[in-house]
């Protein structure tokens, strides 16, 4: 899959996934982890604020992407959970995203869903985690949690 999709993709997309124009700006803050050690039978909440920092209201689509880095196979990033946030200007909204099993999970090189221990990168914003053409980058926070068992999911 090396250099195919978003998940994959190493270099310097035209579009990224989730790019959008927008006629105000948004920023990401407060970015919190509930549970910083996961087990594979556990669940993590993530949570941030979102707030309309231009002059008129406007719609965000805050998405969550992970990264599972030092995992042979796993992707560079992976969507996993987006949400639709209107603002008015000044606004701010916390949103959450909990994730449980298949979302803490990587498929193996034998077409197996399995969750992995090791450290867990995560990034909440507008698009995903890259640059943009003319160097934009789209606004987010980013944290990380660490998976610290193993399973193996169910087909």
């Amino acid at each position: 899959m090396a250099n195919r999709t978003y998940r994959y993709f190493s270099g310097e997309a035209l579009y990224p996934f989730g790019y959008g124009l927008s006629y105000t700006t948004f920023g990401y803050r407060n970015l919190q982890v509930d549970n910083q050690n996961v087990p594979a039978d556990g669940s993590v909440t993530i949570s941030v604020d979102v707030a309309n920092t231009g002059r008129t209201a406007g719609d965000e689509v805050a998405q969550l992407y992970l990264t599972h880095n030092g995992i042979a196979g796993a992707p560079l990033r992976a969507l996993q959970g987006f949400q639709h946030v209107h603002l008015n200007p000044d606004e701010q909204k916390r949103i959450s995203f909990t994730l449980r099993d298949r979302d803490l999970s990587v498929v193996d090189a034998n077409g197996k869903r399995r969750i992995v221990p090791g450290k867990v990168g995560a990034w909440v914003g507008g698009g995903q985690p890259v640059t943009a053409p003319a160097g934009r980058v789209a606004p987010g926070a980013r944290t990380e949690f660490t998976i610290t068992s193993e399973a193996m999911l169910p087909d």
